[in-house]
C-alpha cells in the first residue's frame, strides 16, 4: 500500500517540513481510508484518555466531561481532526457519495467542535454543519460500519449545546443503531443519552450491556477506554 506520502499529514510521526510536495494524484481510497482512521482513533484515544481523568462530583458533571478537556488535550485532538478532515476530503474528491468518507469527515467535524469548545464551535458553525452533515450521511448508508452515521448523529443530539441539543433524536438514532449492530460504542452513548433524559434504569442497563458488548472493528482500539468510562458511570450511581 503507498502510504508514504500520506504521513506528511501525521503531525507526531513527522516533523516540520520545508515546501512539502503535494501528494499524487493516483493514492487509493482505501490508501485514504486507512490514514484516515488512524487520525480518528488519534482524536478519539486522546480524548477518551482525558475524559477516565476528569474528577466529577454529579452525575451531570461525568456525562457534561466534554466540556472540560485540558487545553493541551483539546490542541491535541484539534491536530488530528484537522488533519483526518484533509484526508476525508481527498478521499470525497475521488469518492463524492462514498458513504464511509462522509463518516470519517463528519467524526472528525464531530471532534473539531469537542476540540474547540462550546463557545467557538458555535461562533464557527459547527453544530449548523454537523447537522447537515448528519442528515447526509443517514441518507447516504446509515448501517455502514456498524451503523456509525446513527452512532454519530445520537453522539452530536447528546453532547451538543442548547438549542441544537435533541435527546428525543439522539435516542432514536442510538436505539436503531443498537437494533443493526449492538456494539460497545453506541451502548456506551445511548447509556449517557437515557441519562440525560433522566431515564436511569434504562441507562444502567445499557452501560452494564456495553461492559459484555463487542467492539465495531472502527472502535476495536478503544473499547478499553470506553469500559472505564461505563464503570465511572455506573460508579456514581451507587
Amino acid at each position: 500500500m503507498r502510504l508514504a506520502w500520506l504521513l506528511f499529514l501525521l503531525p507526531a510521526c513527522a516533523g516540520p517540513r520545508e515546501d512539502p510536495e503535494p501528494p499524487p494524484p493516483e493514492q487509493t481510497p482505501e490508501d485514504l481510508r486507512v490514514v484516515g482512521d488512524i487520525h480518528f482513533l488519534a482524536a478519539a484515544s486522546a480524548t477518551y484518555r482525558a475524559l477516565i481523568t476528569i474528577e466529577s462530583s454529579s452525575m451531570e458533571e461525568l456525562l457534561d466531561a466534554e466540556n472540560r478537556l485540558p487545553e493541551d488535550v483539546r490542541a491535541r485532538v484539534a491536530v488530528h481532526a484537522s488533519a483526518g478532515q484533509q484526508i476525508a476530503d481527498m478521499w470525497l474528491e475521488q469518492e463524492p457519495d462514498n458513504a464511509e468518507a462522509h463518516l470519517l469527515a463528519t467524526s472528525l467535524l464531530g471532534f473539531e467542535g469537542i476540540a474547540k469548545g462550546k463557545l467557538s464551535a458555535f461562533l464557527e458553525g459547527i453544530p449548523n454543519r454537523m447537522t447537515r452533515a448528519c442528515a447526509k450521511l443517514i441518507e447516504l448508508d446509515e448501517t455502514v460500519r456498524s451503523a456509525g452515521p446513527l452512532q454519530v448523529q445520537g453522539r452530536f443530539r447528546t453532547i451538543v449545546p442548547f438549542p441544537y441539543r435533541q435527546l428525543d433524536t439522539a435516542i432514536r438514532s442510538l436505539e436503531r443503531a443498537r437494533g443493526i449492530a449492538p456494539v460497545k460504542q453506541t451502548l456506551y452513548f445511548l447509556g449517557d443519552a437515557y441519562a440525560w433524559k433522566g431515564r436511569m434504569g434504562e441507562a444502567e442497563r445499557t452501560w452494564r450491556a456495553a461492559l459484555v458488548a463487542p467492539s465495531s472493528e472502527r472502535t476495536e482500539k478503544l473499547a478499553g477506554y470506553i469500559d472505564q468510562l461505563v464503570e465511572q458511570r455506573l460508579a456514581m450511581l451507587k
